[in-house]
Formats: C-alpha cells, structure tokens, sequence
C-alpha cells in the first residue's frame, strides 16, 4: 500500500464519524464526531 493519509468516515444510525490515520496506515485517530439524524448540524461543520 502507498505512503499517505487517509480519512475514514463511518456513518452510523446516531452520529457519523471521521477519523485520519497516519501516513504509515498504522494508527487511525478521531478528528471529529457529528449528529446524524439532525442532517443541518451536520452541515455546519
């Protein structure tokens, strides 16, 4: 697999996550959770 990051987005029955993970693909880490039923909030962000 390429070096790189990437960014991960689970999209859930609650809130939807998005999470990076290092440039090796190793480590994923959170970057932000938002609402997911409430579809404005979400696009505040």
């Amino acid at each position: 697999m390429r070096r790189g990051r990437r960014l991960a987005i689970d999209v859930g029955d609650a809130r939807i996550g998005v999470a990076s993970c290092d440039p090796d693909g190793i480590l994923a880490t959170p970057v932000e959770t938002v609402p997911g039923r409430d579809v404005p909030a979400a696009h505040r962000r």
